[in-house]
């Protein structure tokens, strides 16, 4: 913890009409960060030799419990046992890269940081396909179902795992790296982490632990499926007549495709007439077209838009669609052309007007939010963190001296990525960066505008991230609380627009009274008042203008006692009211009969 300020806390001691004016100097220290979800899945069978490390979490995403287990900056450890009759039934010829074969019984201990769980009974059979099949005797990957015995087992709150040999990937990053764009973006997707794998005692080498996409992922972006659709090798299906059969039912029910014999009938639609508007009914363009735009941004050439292959095809309950990504493994080796095309439905979204204009707008959202990730540092982080397992992977296929190489090109070609679309959709590009005023400021088009209770109307102005593009002011007549407004960006040379809904909150004049209760005589406070006190943080964030009174009682001893007692403790409490984010213009204390005991009230106003 370190000290981030000294601020000077003014009180006034207040007891039947006798003013006593005091200053205190006090330090306040930032909140130790949470540390990560440790779930009891299965009670560690040998402790650590010596305590782990704590984990860095800058790259972890949610607050699930399997959230740990995808963290890229940490390589676990995954341990299989197998009987040989599961290994013979891992061995070509008994199974190849175009029938992955049922699971088969196994048991698995992991090492998830520093601590051992298991084992497990786990079923598990081979992953791949065409170009990174291996069967045992290679470096084998590996989808695992930890429900396999046990229908009601999870592992940190997962059914299944999903272990990549990345053969095809001499940098070790391809995956992380694309994986992140599709998310920020908003394209339901994977998050990854790594794995050091061994089967019966033999070192398989380092894995990428691939979220597995199912309705467990789906859920954290709020997708509740009907059907999820596989899609790719060995039949390369697209959506047209005839082509039904060579979807993988992944989940749903497989006597009724009704939903993907509508999506397929919509898109036989004319271009120039209907086709947008009947695969509208059915599909979610603005989604497909995001993922569209990040393949190809990413120069994942073997997707849907350039080679029918990885991916997913998900509806909801009324039967329209999102598309997912699925296969990233030889991204990043180059760019790819933006508008040649192999899949059906991206060549009919190209040929109509509204949905290539959703398509441009999609890929200057994926260069701008790529641009803002950071993904440089991020991947040398992520390189430094497996370096020691890749070099001792001895089942990979490449040598130690060519990673560093094509970790290099990997992020090169990122950084080539967004240099050559920034100027590439200049033409076309109508993001809105940030909206606001100068009165107010500006914030990123997806957070809320603050404004005081005296703002009773506002011109909304914008920036963009290209000169070619510019915000046209919104003049909007305010209420309190959350409004709704519209900004349109157009671009001065293709002559595009967009349209963004951005939110204004106009605060109000509020007060708010909350007790507290200390041990007795001292100033440390219970642990309700500090759980009063973290929720009060969140009801007050983004709350302006506040000002606390802070009031104790005068105790059974003398009026003097009484008052070093709340010195003590309006420090405390001041202390406290900062680690949860409160951080008031003014704050003043005192003595008052309205407080007993070893209480404290804590009167606030703000503009709320």
């Amino acid at each position: 913890m370190r000290s981030t300020s000294l601020k000077r806390l003014v009180g006034a001691f207040i007891l039947t009409g006798v003013v006593f004016a005091g200053n205190l100097t006090f330090s306040m220290a930032e909140p130790a960060s949470a540390s990560a979800f440790d779930p009891k899945v299965a009670p560690p069978l040998v402790p650590p030799v010596s305590p782990a490390p704590t984990p860095s979490l800058t790259y972890v995403e949610g607050s699930d419990p399997a959230a740990t287990l995808y963290n890229p900056l940490v390589v676990n450890q995954i341990d299989f046992t197998m009987p040989a009759t599961t290994i013979a039934g891992l061995t070509s010829p008994n199974v190849n890269s175009d029938a992955e074969g049922p699971y088969l019984p196994a048991s698995m201990t992991a090492t998830v940081n520093g601590k051992v769980y298991g084992p497990l009974a786990v079923g598990v059979h081979l992953k791949g396909a065409w170009g990174s099949w291996r069967d045992i005797n290679g470096k084998s990957g590996f989808k695992v179902k930890i429900n396999f015995v046990d229908k009601n087992a999870r592992f940190f709150g997962v059914s299944k795992l999903t272990l990549n040999n990345m053969v095809q990937d001499p940098s070790f990053l391809h995956e992380t790296m694309a994986y992140r764009i599709f998310r920020a973006v908003g394209i339901a997707s994977p998050r990854t982490g790594f794995a050091n794998v061994s089967v019966n005692g033999t070192n398989y080498g380092l894995h990428l632990n691939l979220e597995t996409l199912d309705t467990n992922l789906l859920s954290r972006f709020k997708v509740s499926p009907k059907h999820i659709y596989k899609a790719g090798v060995p039949y390369f299906a697209d959506l047209a007549a005839g082509q039904e059969a060579g979807f993988v039912i992944d989940y749903g029910k497989a006597d009724d495709i009704s939903d993907l014999e509508a999506l397929i009938e919509a898109n036989s639609a004319d271009p120039q007439v209907d086709w947008f508007a009947k695969v509208s009914q059915v599909a979610d363009l603005k989604e497909m077209t995001l993922d569209w735009a990040t393949e190809l941004f990413t120069g994942h050439w073997d997707g849907y838009v350039h080679n029918r292959n990885n991916y997913y095809l998900v509806s909801d309950s009324t039967g329209r669609f999102i598309m997912l990504p699925w296969g990233t493994d030889q991204t990043f080796y180059g760019g790819v052309d933006y508008f040649s095309n192999e899949g059906l439905l991206f060549t009919n979204c190209l040929a109509s007007k509204p949905c290539l204009l959703l398509y441009q707008q999609a890929l200057a959202k994926v260069v701008h939010t790529a641009n803002a990730l950071n993904m440089v540092p991020m991947t040398r982080s992520v390189a430094d963190a497996i370096s020691a397992a890749a070099m001792a992977d001895d089942r990979k296929e490449f040598g130690n001296e060519v990673i560093p190489g094509y970790q290099d090109g990997a992020r090169n070609t990122f950084l080539s990525q967004v240099t050559n679309a920034l100027l590439t959709f200049a033409s076309f590009d109508t993001e809105l960066k940030a909206f606001g005023d100068w009165a107010n400021g500006y914030v990123g088009v997806n957070q809320t505008l603050y404004v005081p209770s005296t703002t009773k109307s506002i011109a909304l102005q914008g920036s963009t991230y290209t000169p070619n593009a510019a915000a046209i002011p919104a003049q909007i007549n305010l209420h309190d609380g959350l409004n709704t407004a519209t900004v349109m960006v157009q671009n001065k040379v293709g002559g595009n627009t967009q349209l963004f809904a951005v939110k204004v909150y106009r605060l109000s004049s509020k007060t708010l009274s909350v007790k507290v209760d200390f041990a007795p005589g001292s100033k440390s406070l219970t642990l309700n008042a500090l759980k009063s006190l973290t929720s009060l943080g969140i009801r007050l964030a983004n709350c302006k203008d506040v000002t606390i009174e802070l009031l104790f009682a005068q105790g059974p001893k003398s009026y003097k006692t009484s008052i070093a007692l709340a010195k003590r403790r309006a420090n405390e409490l001041s202390a406290k009211l900062s680690a949860v984010s409160i951080k008031p213009i003014k704050i003043t204390y005192g003595l008052s009969p309205k407080v007993s005991g070893n209480q404290a009230l804590i009167n606030l106003k703000y503009q709320g």
